[in-house]
């Protein structure tokens, strides 16, 4: 029940923030509509790529050359690049729908040293 009333909000920035022990913390926003445009871009080039050089992107070990036995080489071999960029948009936007969390939250410490370094990732 408590995951419905979330999934009206979705996030909009990861900030990564780096704070020291001096207490000098430094924030790094990544808007993820720019990610979602950026991949949109990414996945139009691929495909692109993907019917350009689709004749040599990988030659079958059989010594066969026709262009099907190539795709289905290629395909059982890497999957297609494209299918690998919807992968990352799918992430990105199943990440974002769940609003405000905190993803990661690292804190080091040298001991030859008495720095400490603290790194937090959000999705805000």
């Amino acid at each position: 029940m408590w995951i419905n009333q979330k999934l009206h909000y979705r996030s909009f920035f990861i900030v990564v923030r780096i704070g020291f022990e001096n207490g000098f913390t430094l924030p790094l926003p990544v808007p993820l509509f720019l990610l979602d445009q950026a991949l949109d871009a990414v996945e139009d080039l691929v495909w692109l790529a993907e019917k350009l050089f689709l004749q040599w992107a990988v030659q079958s070990p059989n010594g066969n050359n026709d262009q099907r036995t190539q795709r289905r080489y290629w395909n059982s071999f890497a999957g297609t690049p494209t299918k690998a960029v919807q992968l990352c948009r799918e992430i990105t936007w199943e990440l974002r729908r769940y609003g405000k969390w905190r993803m990661a939250e690292v804190e080091v410490r040298d001991p030859k040293h008495p720095c400490r370094v603290r790194v937090y990732v959000d999705f805000i």
